[in-house]
């Protein structure tokens, strides 16, 4: 009730777009529509992700350079028709992917490479967020958010009908996710201490 001081770093988000997905450079068998439902902060700026029939991966991704292995990527994500996605951030070695489950709000699979989490921010909303646990890193990470018909699943046929909702996404040189940096100009966007 007296409330509590958030003390954080100073912060870089280096994905441009942080709300607006549609705006992203590589997407790849899916549709996005944008302020589509009501996001964490109360506004209506959250992203449909929407699959194709394609028999294939269903995702989006940017690919900003890092010069250092401590990084994070995150982004929010809600259940649609489908409850379970992956981030895929590439460490030591490529195709680096763990698995959320939307639906329980759990961690599926995670990569050896990955320090993974999931936090629940309430109607239905969790932060999901994947950093690099070793010192072996590529220096542009695809930064990748796909959705999943389950666990382990990455390519596979999609329906028109099945979708998820996205928001917030953030990559940043950190071991851990620090409070969302909205980076909505095309370009990166720093928090100060």
């Amino acid at each position: 009730t007296s409330g509590a001081l958030l003390l954080e770093p100073q912060s870089t988000n280096l994905l441009t777009y942080s709300e607006q997905l549609s705006n992203w450079t590589n997407i790849q068998n899916v549709t996005v529509s944008d302020n589509d439902i009501v996001s964490p902060d109360g506004t209506q700026n959250a992203s449909k992700v929407n699959e194709t029939s394609s028999n294939s991966v269903h995702r989006l991704f940017l690919n900003p350079t890092v010069t250092s292995a401590k990084h994070t990527y995150s982004v929010f994500l809600k259940k649609g028709t489908r409850s379970w996605a992956y981030l895929r951030l590439d460490g030591s070695q490529s195709e680096q992917r763990t698995w959320f489950d939307l639906e329980n709000g759990v961690l599926g699979t995670v990569n050896s490479d990955h320090i993974a989490s999931i936090e629940n921010f309430g109607n239905g909303w969790y932060r999901c967020s994947v950093s690099i646990a070793g010192t072996t890193y590529d220096t542009t990470p695809l930064a990748i958010l796909a959705l999943a018909t389950d666990n382990n699943v990455f390519s596979y046929p999609g329906s028109t009908d099945k979708y998820v909702y996205a928001w917030g996404s953030q990559l940043e040189q950190q071991s851990f996710a620090t409070s969302y940096i909205p980076s909505l100009s095309g370009s990166a966007t720093t928090r100060l201490a």
